[in-house]
């Protein structure tokens, strides 16, 4: 039996590796890295002591449990090195040995954050730390320092990470430790890789390639040459990148077997496929195939059923890669059947999404849904366990998973449009949509760096509160690269339309509308809105007229969360005069609850002057003067007074159900630019939230949050998904907001008939927008849609 292995993959913090994207087979993103653990070079230690269970002392039986710790360790079984490490600990205290109590902590730090629990891990390390600062021994410095580094790093800590390893190199070259020099030396190489300079990482791995060489150690050394192998990799050289993965392997071939020489051999196999087909496909393939047939001999003779399901799975892909299913498919089988005997949620829906692939490329659709849906299901086990990198404004999860959820939908939808009952395509069409509601939970909360953002309690499959509310109809596209699908509903009346329209061209004429819509005083936009209704309303108009729909809820995706859809034109006039238009980020984020009649009570501020480089906002004082006569029981913070301290202060101190913010706002695709300019700083979501945090559970929750002068980029979709979740990040049922900052009157003209509106008997929050905005447009200095189209009802629209 053929088994290849990779690297133990904890999810919180992976041992070797990190997610990076690459184009692996038919399409999927896949990449790693390998890290150089301090404690399994480097012995504090040497235990010559009694066996556990033996007459001995507190210190003796506590280096027992240190010894059958480390030999746990080398076998892959990091928990019962913990334990026994942990074992360890009180003893040497009872002992009064701090060396030694510095000596477990440290390694059980490792172990724990090798496992995923990089919190414990942490207050091990920084105990250990201490206590080695008092003992002054620069080589225990070198390596804890070290190895905390290393659990930021993991953890995408890159900023502590850093000087952390910068001081474990310097610590371990004034030791003349070699062997920690070689491993801080890789890691900071990790670390400077993330940074995105490739140069700096590759000179850090040359100094640890030297020094491991220097130590003998060639397990290190090994781990060093593949590293360098991945910047060579980045800058084309692709001799050189097989050269070095040829001198890692011949290494990492002569250790002694260990579940870290396992994961390090493949390691090196999949970082061979990663080099472009045709640079010497013939030899990648052979390194590849040496390297599974190596990690696959180890796996058996460690009997760690992890390695095995690794080794199957990245063989599996490889036979895939070279067009040879059969074994693909029976490799795949195995490595199922492995990740279930060592319970790896993590890689059950890796290798069900592979047999889903090769499923779906064969022809057998339903073969293919019922796999799809399995690894959907693992992945939402482990989802909030998955760290997330950033690159460019867009999360790693999005890239690398997305088309997981994406592909189970894009087959759902296909097989509703198939001959079968209405009963059963509704179903259908149910699922697909709540598949798609999956990642966009999961991207609003990558967004916030947030997995504690808690959606509704609804079911995949179940009608939202918002297809149940009369004479509303929920809108949701689903862009796929060929085509968009529209699924449109109102209570549990559903209809799909699928547009020919390619995922780029979408993205290039979203952009384009916005650009035109932000330009006042031409009439260029005409011809884009009008594409954009052709695609986007048109093909579900009869069905909103069939149940006389008057308010349209849009749950956009990607880049058509930057444009207003209230702006869209259907040759005659504009999408807001036919219907109340409001934006959701996901029909289970939000509970829809009309806003209560009683005496509200407000928090309203803002500026009228300038401050911070930006320009003052002169119709601020009028608007908050006219809003206060509508909210009798308010609190005015306007110039001066609407400081972030102040406004922390009033929060905190009233359950205010309305907060109105007359002030610039800046979103950006990374959350923490993102801030509400006050006379003082910046106001943060992350501050916002924490003075309102607790509210959306004692019964008093904050209704509606106004923000009258927001801004976000052409082009930049994360920050139109910021701006949308600003409700769900501050707590409030729903926010009014713009997409980009308009002229201060027009502004304050809009938010001021909103509130009027919104105080009419039966009038919600998407009426009363779709009022305001149509009572601006008679006005013919603001009757382009530059001016009222950014207003957006987001969330609670009731």
């Amino acid at each position: 039996m053929f088994r290849s292995g990779l690297l133990r993959l904890p999810i919180k913090i992976m041992l070797f590796l990190r997610m990076i994207p690459w184009r692996g087979w038919m399409g999927r993103p896949r990449a790693l890295w390998l890290f150089s653990p301090l404690f399994a070079s480097f012995a504090f230690i040497i235990c010559s002591a009694s066996p556990a269970g033996a007459a001995a002392g507190p210190r003796d039986q506590a280096l027992a449990y240190i010894g059958q710790g480390t030999d746990a360790y080398r076998m892959g079984d990091l928990a019962e090195a913990a334990r026994r490490w942990g074992e360890a600990i009180p003893l040497c205290r009872l002992a009064g040995d701090t060396a030694i109590e510095t000596d477990a902590l440290a390694r059980r730090g490792q172990a724990l954050g090798l496992m995923g629990r990089p919190r414990a891990a942490e207050a091990d390390l920084r105990q250990a730390l201490a206590q080695a600062e008092k003992l002054g021994d620069s080589a225990w410095l070198a390596a804890i320092s070290g190895a905390l580094g290393n659990i930021y790093f993991q953890a995408h800590g890159f900023a502590a990470a850093r000087p952390l390893l910068e001081q474990s190199l310097s610590l371990a070259r004034a030791a003349h430790r070699e062997t920690i020099i070689a491993a801080s030396a890789n890691n900071l190489g990790n670390v400077t890789l993330a940074s995105g300079d490739a140069a700096g990482a590759g000179r850090y791995y040359d100094i640890s390639i030297g020094a491991a060489s220097a130590a003998g150690d060639t397990a290190l050394q090994a781990t060093a040459l593949t590293n360098k192998a991945r910047v060579l990799l980045r800058q084309g050289q692709e001799t050189a990148v097989l050269d070095n993965l040829e001198t890692a392997l011949r290494l990492q071939m002569a250790q002694p077997a260990s579940a870290d020489a396992g994961y390090a051999i493949v390691a090196i196999g999949r970082l061979a496929l990663q080099a472009p087909a045709h640079s010497d496909s013939d030899r990648r393939q052979a390194i590849a195939d040496a390297a599974f047939r190596r990690a696959d001999t180890l796996a058996m003779q460690l009997r760690d059923w992890r390695i095995a399901s690794l080794a199957e799975g990245y063989a599996a892909e490889m036979r895939a890669e070279q067009g040879r299913r059969a074994e693909a498919a029976a490799l795949a089988m195995q490595a199922v059947f492995h990740a279930q005997q060592a319970g790896a949620t993590d890689l059950l829906y890796r290798w069900e999404w592979l047999q889903g692939r090769m499923e779906r490329a064969a022809g057998h659709q339903a073969a293919a849904i019922r796999l799809y849906r399995r690894a959907v299901n693992h992945l939402q086990e482990i989802r909030q366990d998955i760290p997330v990198d950033y690159t460019d404004g867009r999360s790693s999860f999005r890239e690398i998973m997305g088309p997981l959820y994406l592909g189970l939908a894009d087959m759902l939808l296909r097989a509703a449009a198939e001959p079968g009952s209405h009963a059963e395509q509704a179903k259908l069409l149910s699922e697909a949509r709540g598949t798609v509601e999956l990642l966009k939970t999961a991207e609003i909360r990558d967004y916030f760096k947030d997995q504690c953002l808690v959606p509704l309690e609804a079911s995949a499959g179940a009608p939202s509160r918002a297809d149940r509310a009369q004479r509303t109809a929920t809108l949701y596209p689903i862009i796929f690269p060929d085509r968009i699908e529209l699924l449109a509903a109102v209570g549990n009346q559903q209809q799909r339309v699928a547009v020919p329209i390619a995922e780029a061209r979408v993205t290039e004429k979203a952009h384009e509308l916005r650009r035109g819509l932000e330009t006042l005083g031409t009439r260029e936009f005409i011809g884009l809105s009008q594409q954009m209704y052709d695609w986007l309303i048109r093909p579900v108009l009869p069905f909103l007229r069939t149940y006389d729909v008057n308010t349209l809820v849009v749950v956009p995706d990607g880049p058509l969360r930057s444009i207003p859809f209230a702006a869209l034109h259907d040759g005659h006039e504009f999408l807001v005069a036919e219907y109340s238009v409001a934006t959701e980020l996901g029909l289970t984020l939000m509970d829809p609850k009309p806003l209560g009649r009683q005496p509200v009570s407000a928090l309203l501020s803002g500026l009228s002057v300038p401050t911070q480089g930006y320009p003052g906002l002169p119709f601020v004082t009028k608007e908050l003067s006219v809003l206060q006569t509508m909210a009798r029981n308010s609190t005015v913070l306007e110039n001066q007074a609407f400081r972030v301290q102040r406004i922390e202060t009033a929060l905190k101190a009233q359950p205010y159900s309305v907060v109105h913010i007359a002030s610039h706002a800046q979103f950006s695709s990374d959350p923490a630019k993102t801030f509400i300019l006050t006379y003082d700083g910046r106001l943060t979501l992350g501050e916002l939230e924490d003075s309102v945090k607790g509210r959306r559970w004692d019964g008093n929750p904050l209704e509606l949050l106004t923000l009258s002068a927001c801004q976000t980029a052409v082009g930049d979709d994360r920050a139109a998904l910021g701006l949308a979740g600003v409700a769900i990040k501050a707590g409030a049922r729903s926010a009014v907001a713009s997409l980009w900052f308009i002229n201060d009157e027009a502004a304050s003209r809009i938010v001021t008939q909103f509130y009027q509106e919104l105080q009419k008997p039966g009038v919600s929050k998407a009426q009363a927008l779709q009022q305001a905005q149509l009572a601006l447009m008679q006005d013919r200095r603001f009757r382009h849609p530059g001016y009222w189209a950014p207003f957006l009802v987001i969330g609670n629209w009731l």
